[in-house]
């Protein structure tokens, strides 16, 4: 008999924890669907130095370089996705995040009365994202819904050659990324070194019982040989040897979004052990 309740608890266990998550989201549920009005934006993750303007919303972290047309039954339309997705497939933790500067995300906005509720979209990583101002509430997959919240976004951008030209994969190709930002194409793979090697231990550092790690800053070239060089953490007794080293080293290049060798700059940590 204890068998037969414990096999019936195993049984609906994992159909109670869908329900509880769902209750949990039931309130943002109806709070988007009775909104008064919804914004929907194009954006981005800022890049290293820039800063986002002060708010009280968690969109506010982001670059915003769009805003869209929520026009008719849009609102309706995609509080309806959304909340399908929210029922269908809650999480309680953020989402995963991938980076790279055609990465494209997109924010909606509902607002009721004074109060915001905001929808993050990670079409890279299938997930979405929902806030109360900046009062983190869940998460939720997009499996199926994707392909609908897709259409809703590329009806919010009539006019978006960028949004127009995006697949489920929710990244920019690198034509629109260079028409969007004109000068040399994003480095879409690091260098890969081929050969490593070693530094040479100089007497007096070893003698002396100087160890650590130098990290040398270095030009890799498009035909994979090592240009320039800078000290980016010196350890002053061991830095001409830890440069010697890295010149030795051979990469495959640094690839642009189109798949052509680059030149880029590299952080490469030398470290040197005292046996």
């Amino acid at each position: 008999m204890r068998r037969a309740v414990l096999a019936m608890i195993v049984a609906f266990a994992p159909a109670a924890v869908a329900h509880a998550a769902v209750d949990l989201n039931a309130e943002i549920e109806q709070r988007i669907q009775r909104a008064d009005s919804v914004r929907v934006v194009r954006m981005r993750e800022p890049l290293s130095g820039e800063s986002c303007a002060p708010g009280d919303d968690h969109l506010d972290d982001f670059i915003i370089e769009r805003v869209g047309r929520a026009e008719g039954t849009w609102k309706s339309d995609m509080a309806e996705v959304l909340a399908g997705a929210m029922r269908r497939f809650p999480g309680p933790e953020v989402c995963p995040r991938q980076s790279g500067r055609r990465i494209v995300r997109f924010g909606v906005e509902f607002f009721t009365g004074d109060r915001r509720t905001s929808f993050v979209v990670y079409f890279a990583e299938r997930c979405i994202e929902f806030w109360s101002g900046r009062v983190f509430e869940g998460s939720a997959e997009m499996q199926r819904f994707a392909p609908q919240i897709l259409a809703l976004l590329k009806r919010a951008f009539p006019t978006d050659t960028t949004v127009r030209h995006l697949d489920l994969n929710g990244r920019m190709r690198c034509e629109d990324y260079m028409r969007e930002h004109p000068g040399a194409a994003p480095v879409e793979q690091a260098p890969e070194a081929t050969r490593r090697v070693p530094p040479d231990y100089p007497g007096e550092a070893k003698k002396a019982k100087v160890d650590g790690v130098v990290t040398v800053g270095a030009m890799v070239r498009t035909d994979g040989t090592v240009g320039e060089t800078r000290i980016l953490k010196s350890i002053p007794a061991l830095d001409d040897a830890a440069v010697a080293a890295v010149r030795q080293w051979r990469f495959e290049p640094a690839l642009d979004c189109w798949g052509r060798p680059v030149a880029t700059w590299l952080a490469i940590p030398v470290r040197f052990a005292l046996p």
